[in-house]
């Protein structure tokens, strides 16, 4: 994981999140995918391989981070997955890691606008994600859900400039 992190200011009240750290639970944890292909079919998929840290402070700074490994991609196709761990994609040779860090939260409405640095193939890109979080009580008790969607981002973005 990377040793990089970032700090808002986003108090604890208005995002719902309790202050403590956690650890996301790959066993009760999917990192999930769909891209549309050439305009014709959507493509879904997942990664099998990944980690994150998310810290909420007494004064309501958030931190947080992840790290997927780019070889653990699946879309049940074995040759689609051996072309995008290729040069051309993932590069998973060179770049064995896509990260996520956070740079600000806030509130929207019901659910959390989630403001973050993602890289690819060693280039970085700012990235706004949709979060919901719920788990009521079960908050209080660290057990809780995030569900994130991340929209509007094409691989272009993260193509090395020529």
């Amino acid at each position: 994981m990377s040793t990089t992190s970032a700090v808002t200011t986003a108090p604890t009240q208005a995002t719902r999140l309790p202050v403590g750290t956690w650890q996301i639970d790959p066993v009760h944890s999917s990192l999930e995918f769909q891209v549309r292909n050439m305009g014709l079919v959507t493509v879904k998929g997942f990664f099998a391989d990944f980690e994150g840290t998310l810290e909420v402070d007494e004064n309501g700074r958030t931190q947080a981070e992840g790290t997927v490994e780019a070889a653990s991609v699946h879309t049940r196709s074995e040759k689609r997955d051996e072309h995008l761990r290729a040069p051309d994609f993932f590069d998973v040779e060179k770049h064995p890691q896509i990260t996520f860090r956070l740079t600000s939260v806030e509130p929207d409405g019901e659910d959390l606008k989630v403001h973050g640095e993602l890289t690819i193939k060693g280039i970085t890109r700012p990235v706004e994600l949709r979060a919901e979080v719920t788990g009521g009580a079960a908050v209080a008790a660290r057990l809780w859900d995030v569900s994130a969607a991340l929209t509007g981002v094409s691989f272009d973005q993260f193509a090395a400039a020529a």
